[in-house]
């Protein structure tokens, strides 16, 4: 159990405009804004679709508890449940007194390579009590994503086939807002399994 939000979400997209349109072979700019809408939405849902960030953006996960159980060997570990991640940001909790702390960056270590990326204690060390009864009283912001050069070949081509099936199906009819077969296989290529 987890919260996940996007504070600050990619500044470009995997998918122009200019190509969004060239493969919908629309030369007006009347329906500039309801293709945006489908290029951010295609991201989304393909990110969502595979547990991964394709462009650099800035996430918060906040956490009922500290982890109890160990991963990868590694007692306490948490689990970053997207990937990559470039850096841990913060990483805040409330005290058994009730008071937010901020981690020094010290006093945990990461493994951002692992899959999936982990957040530990410091070597021979240990999470800090938390306030009994706070709901989510653990915080970490980080940074998600990859520069845009890196997004694979097959996001894009994922994302171009989800846009033509939404210009081609609008309305709501069956699954006209779901990704299509050919983009789930595209990105099935790039999962990175169900984080639980």
């Amino acid at each position: 159990m987890f919260g996940l939000v996007t504070i600050t979400p990619p500044a470009v997209e995997p998918v122009s405009l200019a190509r969004a349109k060239a493969h919908l072979r629309i030369d007006h700019d009347e329906e500039d804004d309801l293709i945006t809408g489908w290029i951010r939405a295609a991201r989304e849902l393909s990110e969502q679709y595979t547990g991964k960030r394709w462009v650099t953006q800035t996430v918060r996960l906040t956490l009922p508890a500290w982890p109890t159980e160990c991963t990868s060997d590694i007692a306490g570990a948490i689990r970053l449940p997207v990937e990559p991640v470039a850096s841990v940001d913060a990483l805040r909790y409330f005290d058994a007194a009730g008071t937010e702390r901020t981690f020094d960056a010290g006093d945990y270590q990461t493994w951002l390579d692992h899959s999936p990326p982990l957040v530990c204690p410091a070597p021979d060390g240990y999470w800090p009590e938390l306030k009994r009864g706070k709901v989510a009283p653990v915080t970490i912001e980080f940074t998600a994503g990859a520069p845009l050069q890196n997004v694979p070949a097959g996001v894009t081509v994922a994302m171009l086939l989800a846009i033509g099936n939404w210009d081609e199906n609008r309305g709501d009819a069956g699954n006209a807002k779901a990704l299509p077969p050919a983009a789930k296989a595209q990105l099935d290529l790039l999962w990175n399994g169900a984080y639980s």
